[in-house]
């Protein structure tokens, strides 16, 4: 069997779907062995006490006692949890052995704010639940472990899924590792939040913090100021049902015009002039307030058509050709172009591509443009209008593919990853915006080793290196042909042996654990699902 044949099989058998996620996780549970593999790396006792701001009233006494007793069955004891009740009412008597043993507490009366963290020492945690939802057996001893040895994280959040009356579990959310762009725009932190009691003393509005399970964070903590960890684990089943991801709105900076072009558009193409007038128009007619200009790099294009096309932009201020003939080498191309750029943003845009949206220009320009950002990516649709990038998944498909790709456009996508703007490894080169500084200080696209294939996922993975964070924005949509201008290889794998031999060897370690990408999601499905 060929390994383009073992790709696809891979991709057809190589997962599980989200939807069958009751019977994947009961096929991994196992019995917590507290003698053997689970054995405590420390004592217990000693460990940071873990406490639970539960809002409750009477009429979910025997919920709140169910979750209080399996709460005692957990291995880890350090634990308690803190009642918040209506005002005027009284605890019921159901509820008075667990405070007899010290497992149920109430915020001290009268207290000006709500002190939940009466009585615990700095490193403490205090997190959140419903008197309906459960805490796996194990959570709390991997919550605590992670918390001894991380002592340096004032918030650390978890996994979560939900569980019905009937006990099946289902919707996980299985998260990325801490993305701020992903949680400004849909409080992806969800449910499964501890913060440590030093910081909750701090919090300006910790009523507010608790007054629901699902309530946004962002408005009581300063989180670009914490150091910020996760938990690789479900350590909260919600009860079900729960409201899906939505994606906060966005304002788009408008930047004042300059007479100096914001952003430099660089366009490789050679012939297929009816894809290059597209693109050229479309561009022109949707790139919103950003003023740009474009280099248009012609590889030894040969019908006249072509020629006469490109010798009329060229009358154009806006648009400049280079004539660079010779094997196609992207990447080359590209790092040519980019040293006449005129303004201080580059933009590379694939031929095949057109502007869908008013305004497609602005929000790369605009989030290229700011502190700490690397490479910018939009959104990207097949000709059939589903999508064809929303995201670079490092180890998809054994090397890096695009996550969602195949899904309807308007699909959200899995926690709403494809309506949101968000952290990923990397972008697609296919339209990509990055600061000309940056750009170069990067070294540019690796023209040696990587001509054709993987050259943009390589330079998103230095940009990484360099404490760079890479954005995707669906803000920002555009149609992509793909391939289209150059045409489809029958056997990528045999063609870019070399190349895709370098990208493994050079970023083995990365593509094994994407951070922006759950480890128990799969890798065999560009379509989110189960590993």
């Amino acid at each position: 069997m060929g390994v383009e044949a073992m790709e696809h099989m891979a991709h057809a058998l190589g997962h599980t779907p989200l939807a069958r996620y009751d019977a994947w996780r009961r096929a991994r549970l196992r019995p917590f062995d507290i003698d053997g593999i689970d054995r405590p790396r420390a004592d217990w006792r000693r460990g940071p006490h873990i406490r639970f701001a539960v809002r409750a009233n009477p009429r979910e006494a025997v919920a709140l006692a169910r979750l209080l007793a399996s709460l005692e069955a957990q291995p880890y004891p350090n634990w308690s949890v803190a009642a918040i009740l209506p005002l005027g009412e009284a605890p019921p008597r159901l509820w008075e052995p667990f405070f007899a043993r010290g497992r149920l507490t109430l915020p001290p009366p009268g207290a000006a704010t709500l002190d939940l963290a009466y009585g615990l020492d700095a490193v403490s945690l205090v997190g959140r639940c419903g008197p309906r939802d459960l805490i796996p057996e194990s959570a709390l001893a991997a919550l605590a472990q992670h918390a001894a040895t991380h002592t340096e994280e004032a918030l650390i959040y978890a996994d979560e899924d939900s569980v019905d009356p009937e006990g099946r579990f289902g919707d996980p959310r299985l998260k990325p590792d801490w993305c701020p762009a992903f949680q400004a725009s849909c409080n992806y932190l969800g449910a499964a939040v501890f913060i440590r009691a030093a910081t909750l003393a701090e919090c300006a509005a910790p009523a507010a913090l608790f007054a629901d399970p699902g309530s946004n964070i962002e408005d009581c903590l300063a989180l670009g100021a914490l150091r910020i960890g996760h938990l690789r684990r479900v350590a909260l089943s919600r009860a079900a049902p729960q409201a899906p991801f939505a994606a906060a709105p966005h304002r788009v900076e408008i930047r004042p015009a300059s007479s100096t072009p914001l952003a430099t558009i660089i366009i490789p193409t050679r012939d297929r002039v009816g894809l290059l007038r597209a693109c050229v128009s479309s561009l022109v007619q949707k790139a919103g307030s950003t003023p740009f200009e474009v280099v248009i790099v012609d590889n030894a294009s040969r019908k006249p058509a072509t020629a006469a096309y490109l010798s009329n932009l060229a009358r154009d201020g806006r648009f400049r050709v280079l004539c660079r003939p010779g094997p196609f080498n992207f990447s080359a191309l590209n790092n040519e172009a980019a040293t006449l750029a005129r303004a201080p943003v580059l933009v590379f845009l694939n031929s095949d591509t057109q502007a869908l949206v008013e305004g497609w220009l602005d929000p790369l320009v605009d989030l290229a443009s700011r502190p700490g950002i690397g490479a910018v990516g939009a959104k990207l649709l097949f000709p059939s209008g589903r999508i064809q990038h929303a995201g670079v998944v490092l180890g998809l498909c054994g090397r890096a593919d695009h996550i969602g790709a195949g899904l309807p456009g308007g699909d959200p996508g899995y926690l709403g990853w494809m309506a949101c703007e968000r952290e990923v490894s990397a972008v697609t080169g296919a339209c990509m915006a990055i600061l000309k500084a940056t750009f170069d200080a990067a070294g540019g696209f690796n023209a040696a080793d990587l001509p054709v294939d993987l050259n943009d996922i390589d330079l998103c993975l230095r940009l990484r290196g360099m404490g760079l964070r890479n954005i995707y924005t669906p803000r920002s949509v555009l149609l992509h042909h793909e391939s289209a201008s150059r045409g489809r290889m029958a056997q990528p794998s045999r063609v870019y042996a070399a190349e895709r031999a370098y990208f493994l060897s050079r970023w083995g370690d990365a593509v094994r654990d994407d951070t922006c990408f759950h480890p128990a999601l799969s890798l065999h499905s560009t379509a989110p699902a189960l590993s």
